[in-house]
């Protein structure tokens, strides 16, 4: 592929989202331009911060689903 872009939208706390990365690296290894959006519970007048508690939280949560 040539001349090609993608806009990856990913929620931080999203596990699935990081389980796109293989598929990304061979994208942009073939010439694919990826940008990164992130989305989800950081973007937005509405974003929360991320603190200490909230990112164990995160942490806690996406292991217990995989």
């Amino acid at each position: 592929m040539s001349n090609s872009d993608v806009t990856y939208l990913f929620d931080p706390l999203c596990g699935w989202c990081y389980g796109a990365t293989p598929m990304l690296d061979r994208l942009s290894a073939s010439g694919v331009r990826i940008e990164p959006l992130a989305t989800g519970l950081f973007s937005g007048a509405g974003a929360l911060p991320m603190d200490k508690g909230f990112a164990a939280h995160g942490r806690t949560t996406s292991a217990s689903s995989v």
